[in-house]
């Protein structure tokens, strides 16, 4: 490592060490994962396919039973001519 006293030698590689290890780091943007760790992207694409499957074999059942069909984003229960009156 150059000594910071001495005027007359040029290090640039120890000078570049000394920046990078005086610089702090920088954490990356966005959301701080919930839980433990973050999931990996595969694992978030498995726990997606988990909960379709999950949400279809739900309605399937529903269906099976005979109960009427249910939407968190739609009003299913307001029919058409009900609507226009």
């Amino acid at each position: 490592m150059k000594d910071p006293r001495d005027k007359k030698t040029v290090d640039g590689c120890a000078d570049l060490v000394a920046q990078v290890e005086s610089t702090p780091l920088r954490k990356k943007p966005g959301r701080k994962p919930s839980g433990e760790k973050a999931l990996t992207p595969a694992e978030k694409q498995k726990a997606y396919r988990d909960r379709r499957r999950d949400e279809k074999a739900a309605a399937e059942a529903a269906k099976a039973q005979g109960l009427p069909p249910t939407s968190s984003v739609l009003d299913l229960t307001t029919s058409f001519a009900s609507l226009i009156r």
